[in-house]
C-alpha cells in the first residue's frame, strides 16, 4: 500500500512527501529486522512517530494523533516492536468505513507499579462476539492457540505471549471497545536495566 502510495505520489510530483515517506519506510524496516531483544521506550516512540508519519502522508493529513509518554518510561527498557504493531492494528482495522476523521491517542504512564500503554482509537470498535473471541484467545496458553483456528487477535495475542514469556502471566495486553472505538493496554513491568542473561 505504502508503495502505491509512493507511485501517486510521483506522478503528482510531490518530491518532497515522495523523501519523507520512503525515509520513514527505511527507518522502520530498518527497526523491525535490527537483531536485539530489548529496545528503550524511547526507540519504540520514535519507531511509532515514524510509522505514524507515513500515513500522514498517505491520508493527506487527514488523520490525527498525539502521544503523552511519562518522561521517566522513555529510558526503560522492554520487548521491541510490542507498541508499533498495535498501533499498525488500529490504523488497518479500525478506521474502515470511518465518517468522522480517524484519530489514535497513545497514553504511557506508570500505573499500579507497572508500565501501561494505552492505544486508543475513535474507530467503530469491535463487534461483541469477535471482542469476546479475542479476548478469548488472549488468555490461552501457546499450545492452546496453536490448537484453537480463530483467525481474530492473532497479532495481539502475538505481541502478548512475547510479552508474558518475557516478564510473566501477570503481563500482557488487555482490550476494550464500544460504538466509539477500541483500547488496547500493553502491561509490562517497570524494566531499568537490560536482563543479565541478555549482557552475556
Amino acid at each position: 500500500n505504502t508503495l502505491q502510495c509512493i507511485r501517486g505520489l510521483a506522478t503528482l510530483n510531490r518530491t518532497d512527501d515522495i523523501k519523507n515517506i520512503s525515509l520513514a519506510m527505511s527507518d522502520v524496516f530498518k527497526y523491525s529486522i535490527a537483531p536485539g531483544t530489548y529496545v528503550t521506550y524511547l526507540d519504540e516512540i520514535r519507531i511509532i512517530h515514524k510509522y505514524l508519519s507515513i500515513y500522514k502522508i498517505r491520508f493527506n493529513g487527514k488523520i490525527d494523533y498525539d502521544i503523552d509518554v511519562d518522561e521517566e518510561i522513555l529510558q526503560c527498557y522492554t520487548v521491541k516492536m510490542i507498541i508499533q504493531p498495535t498501533v499498525e492494528n488500529a490504523v488497518v482495522h479500525a478506521f474502515k468505513d470511518l465518517v468522522r476523521k480517524p484519530c489514535i491517542h497513545i497514553i504511557g504512564k506508570i500505573d499500579d507499579g507497572r508500565i501501561l500503554f494505552r492505544i486508543i482509537d475513535n474507530g467503530n470498535g469491535i463487534p461483541s462476539d469477535t471482542l469476546k473471541e479475542i479476548r478469548k484467545k488472549l488468555s490461552f496458553s501457546f499450545e492452546t492457540s496453536i490448537r484453537h483456528k480463530s483467525s481474530y487477535g492473532i497479532g495481539l495475542y502475538n505481541i502478548s505471549r512475547r510479552i508474558k514469556l518475557a516478564y510473566g502471566e501477570d503481563y500482557g495486553i488487555e482490550i476494550f471497545s464500544n460504538m466509539n472505538g477500541t483500547e488496547v493496554d500493553i502491561i509490562t513491568p517497570i524494566q531499568k536495566k537490560l536482563p543479565e542473561s541478555y549482557l552475556e
